[in-house]
């Protein structure tokens, strides 16, 4: 049974490659699931003697996406145009310093996103497919929470871009003609919220902005070409 096992996965793999088309218009549905987190720059802050940073405070936290994707532009069987509108969440686990505990608090950040890629997507065969581009996204709600707790705070104000602008990249695979799944990288360029700490005299340590950044998977299936 273990001989047959190679040759039945090449038999599967060239099913799935004949049963794949190359770039073709077409509109579908896309589903996933990104993991997230807040990137601080210039997080090296000295307070009282001592150095941290402020990156240890952003830990990855899991999300959900989900919308349409779409297809308007073809150059050729190997060159075309992706867009899209949907819907994701983004954020990062959070751990500050909680005097009353002599300690830290972990929480939760939820940053909500309505967003809109305009990818490059470039086809080396009809099952593979490489993309890049930017995305825009508008917030359309941001909260936190304390871990355990039910209570969730507004973070709206703290916030300062209600547009967030970023380059997305990633590679997919065509798992059927009208079925792919595919694998981003998002990397946020606009700053999230920008903060100044001040030493013990008052005196500036520094400019921190945040950013988004995000792994993302998802599965996309068409529904109209």
């Amino acid at each position: 049974m273990k001989n047959l096992t190679p040759f039945f996965l090449c038999f599967l793999l060239f099913n799935l490659i004949d049963a794949n088309a190359q770039a073709h218009k077409g509109i579908g549905i896309m589903a996933g699931a990104n993991i997230s987190r807040i990137q601080v720059s210039n997080a090296q802050v000295s307070f009282f003697g001592g150095t941290i940073d402020l990156n240890d405070d952003f830990g990855w936290q899991p999300g959900a996406q989900i919308g349409i994707t779409a297809t308007p532009v073809v150059f050729n069987e190997q060159f075309s145009l992706n867009t899209g509108l949907a819907y994701f969440q983004r954020g990062a686990t959070t751990k500050a310093l909680d005097p009353s505990a002599l300690g830290t608090q972990e929480g939760l950040m939820r940053l909500q996103y309505l967003s809109i890629p305009v990818l490059a997507r470039f086809y080396p065969t009809p099952m593979l497919f490489l993309e890049a581009g930017p995305q825009v996204a508008y917030l359309l709600d941001a909260r936190s929470k304390l871990k355990g707790g039910s209570e969730s705070f507004d973070l709206k104000r703290t916030v300062d871009n209600d547009l967030d602008l970023g380059l997305l990249a990633g590679l997919g695979v065509n798992l059927h003609e009208r079925l792919s799944v595919s694998l981003q990288y998002y990397h946020g360029l606009s700053k999230v919220a920008d903060f100044q700490f001040t030493d013990a005299n008052g005196e500036a340590v520094g400019n921190q902005s945040w950013r988004n950044r995000s792994l993302q998977l998802g599965l996309a299936v068409e529904v109209w070409q």
